[in-house]
């Protein structure tokens, strides 16, 4: 009985010693393994948080897509303000050009018109020398056919009188002679001036007409650069609406993300609760495979002191 207790104390050191390296092993395992899954859990916070993070950056993304497509909505209607804006002034510039056409034609017309009278005075002045020339020879007569009938006597009475109503009528030409150069050197005068006025008035036109096909030059251009800009943020619109669309979706993949992180995360966190507690369980199994050798030792050790007869 005594050899079968020996025996049995043996057996019990020997599963003693091998349980308590077994346990150191799996306690060993078990702390290794608790540090990987800190690993994973921070990991996972970081993961998480990150995921949260893009997710509310896609919100605010889609917030502000939204917005920006509200604004390029409000610069295409200044856009369109602005291109029918520029388009009237294009128009009330073609007929502005086409009434300083017609200013300048009529300008142009009444110069010459003018001028013509000038010419026209100029001749009637040169008329008028002629008349009053003929009326002074006309007077020269009248006083010579006055003297001639004064020495006739009685038989020039009658002569007398006609050659006095001759000179009164060459007076009365030469006055009206005098009287129509004065008004056609008048006339001359403001004629001249008229003139003056009417080639500064074309020449005006000529700068006007010069400046006002500038102009609708540039409003042409506009005109162009307007389209163009309005084509491009038609564009840009029509690619924001795209991402737009896809921006759903992404924040749909974030969230889900942000799930499965979530989760990963509270799965960590178990697991290292279950690591936790295996590792507290295994240093209890270690302790008692440690007490579990210090016992057989100290039964073999007193089974050692009895002698077998």
């Amino acid at each position: 009985m005594l050899l079968d207790i020996r025996k049995t104390t043996l057996h019990l050191q020997k599963h003693g010693n091998e349980l308590q390296q077994s346990s150191e092993g799996t306690l060993v395992s078990n702390q290794e393994l608790n540090g990987a899954i800190h690993v994973v859990k921070e990991g996972a916070e970081q993961t998480a948080a990150s995921s949260e993070v893009s997710t509310e950056n896609f919100r605010e993304m889609k917030q502000q897509m939204e917005e920006m497509l509200v604004n390029m909505e409000s610069v295409f209607r200044s856009s369109d303000d602005m291109h029918a804006s520029a388009e009237a002034g294009n128009q009330s510039m073609s007929q502005l050009i086409q009434t300083v056409h017609s200013f300048e034609k009529d300008f142009a017309q009444l110069t010459e018109t003018v001028r013509q009278l000038q010419t026209d005075a100029r001749s009637i002045s040169d008329l008028v020398g002629l008349i009053q020339g003929i009326t002074e020879q006309t007077k020269l007569l009248s006083l010579n056919a006055s003297i001639e009938a004064a020495r006739a006597g009685e038989a020039g009475k009658g002569f007398a009188v006609v050659a006095e109503e001759v000179g009164k009528l060459a007076q009365q030409s030469s006055q009206a002679a005098s009287q129509i150069t004065t008004s056609i050197h008048n006339m001359e005068g403001i004629t001249n001036h008229a003139t003056r006025e009417f080639e500064q008035m074309l020449q005006k036109t000529h700068r006007t007409l010069k400046m006002s096909n500038g102009s609708q030059v540039s409003l042409d251009r506009l005109l162009n650069e307007i389209h163009d800009v309005g084509s491009k943020l038609r564009g840009m619109q029509n690619e924001l609406s795209g991402i737009k669309k896809q921006l759903p979706s992404l924040e749909q993949i974030a969230a889900e993300f942000s799930s499965v992180s979530q989760e990963t995360l509270a799965s960590a966190e178990q697991m290292l609760g279950s690591s936790l507690l295996q590792v507290e369980s295994v240093k209890a199994t270690h302790e008692i495979g440690l007490k579990l050798s210090t016992t057989s030792e100290s039964l073999s050790s007193k089974t050692e002191r009895f002698k077998i007869g």
